[in-house]
Order: C-alpha cells, then sequence, then structure tokens
C-alpha cells in the first residue's frame, strides 16, 4: 500500500522551485541547502508531494587536515524533533563514503575511516524526505544531546580535535530556521529545478 501511495505521490510531482539565500562567508559554518553545491545557497523549496532532498554541508571549514567526524541532530524551527509526522519522513541518508554514523537520525555522530580531504564545501549527509502534505516546514540544526564541546555542534580535524560548526543563520539565532519547503517565509523564487522520474528514481539505487 505504501509503494502504490508513492507512486500516486511520483506521478503527481510537478516542478519544484527553488529560492536562493545571500550565502554567508563566515568559517565552519554548517548549512542546509536543496542544492549540494554551497556557492548556490538554495534554503527554500516549493513542492507538491514526493521525494525532496537536502544536503548537510559544512561551509568554510578552517581546518586544511580534512574532517574525521562530526556531531549534530536535525529539528523543527521551533525545537521539536525533526521530522514532523504524519506527513514527512526520512526515507534515506546518504553519507560520505567510509562514514558510520553512532547516533540515530534525527541525530548524528559520524566517524570516517579515514580523513574526508578538505574542500570549501564538504557534504557531510545527503537526506532524503517523503513529503505528502503541502503544509509549509522550516528546520535547521541544533547540538547533539551529549555534545563534544558544551553547546555546540562541532566537526573532528584530520587530527580529531573538535572544532565548533556554527549554523549559518547566526551564533544567536532565537530559532532553528535554516531551511524551508512551502513556507511564505523563503525569498522570492529566483530558480526553477526540473525533477524528472529518472532522478527520482536515483534516490534509491
Amino acid at each position: 500500500m505504501k509503494s502504490l501511495l508513492f507512486l500516486i505521490a511520483l506521478a503527481s510531482l510537478g516542478f519544484g522551485n527553488l529560492a536562493h539565500a545571500q550565502c554567508n562567508t563566515a568559517f565552519n559554518e554548517i548549512c542546509i541547502f536543496f542544492s549540494q553545491e554551497c556557492s548556490e545557497c538554495v534554503n527554500c523549496l516549493e513542492i507538491g508531494p514526493g521525494i525532496a532532498t537536502f544536503y548537510v554541508v559544512l561551509n568554510n571549514p578552517t581546518q586544511h587536515s580534512g574532517v574525521t567526524g562530526y556531531e549534530f541532530c536535525l529539528t523543527n524551527a521551533d525545537g521539536s524533533t525533526f521530522p514532523p509526522s504524519p506527513g514527512v519522513s526520512i526515507q534515506s541518508v546518504i553519507l560520505p563514503p567510509d562514514a558510520i554514523n553512532f547516533g540515530s537520525p534525527p541525530c548524528f555522530a559520524v566517524g570516517f575511516g579515514s580523513p574526508v580531504p578538505w574542500s570549501p564545501c564538504i557534504t557531510l549527509a545527503a537526506i532524503n524526505l517523503e513529503i505528502l502534505v503541502t503544509q509549509p516546514l522550516c528546520f535547521g540544526v541544533k547540538p547533539a544531546d551529549f555534545p563534544s564541546i558544551i553547546g555546540h555542534m562541532s566537526y573532528l580535524d584530520g587530527s580529531n580535535e573538535p572544532v565548533i560548526m556554527f549554523p549559518n543563520n547566526g551564533i544567536d539565532a532565537p530559532d532553528y530556521n535554516m531551511a524551508c519547503f512551502n513556507s511564505p517565509e523563503c525569498s522570492p523564487i529566483v530558480g526553477v529545478e526540473a525533477r524528472s522520474w529518472g532522478m527520482l528514481k536515483s534516490l534509491y539505487r
């Protein structure tokens, strides 16, 4: 039955509208985008029932020795458990090669067998959501329940030393509103993404 609902949802999926935000140029930022490219800053999505993929990325890391792990939790904008239910669910999580999550989504305590090489934009996780509703949802990240650095999210550099990751909505942001779909809070639409049947199937290969 769920497979049938999923196919119906896919069949009804049209074009998703993407909105772009101003990129911060700060260092060691953890960001949520609907595009894997940090420079595109796509943090808003308009979509009907179907599948949406978002990327948790580390932007402008200061440690050139690479990344050997990280920790954070996803959360709704009001601080409640992500994702809300019913109607939105995590279908799959894709981590970098050689990665193990010692947590359980929506929380991540990930370690790598060897460091992920330095890049100005490092994808920490790609997360596929099944969306069966049209209501808006905004979400972000927060520290793990038992963080390595009290009160902060962090990544481990090539020497396994923790480095604070700051959310790209600001260190002192009053909420966790970093990314949204179907929300009036999104900035004006300036881009369009076509989602083909082949693209959707590739999410499950």
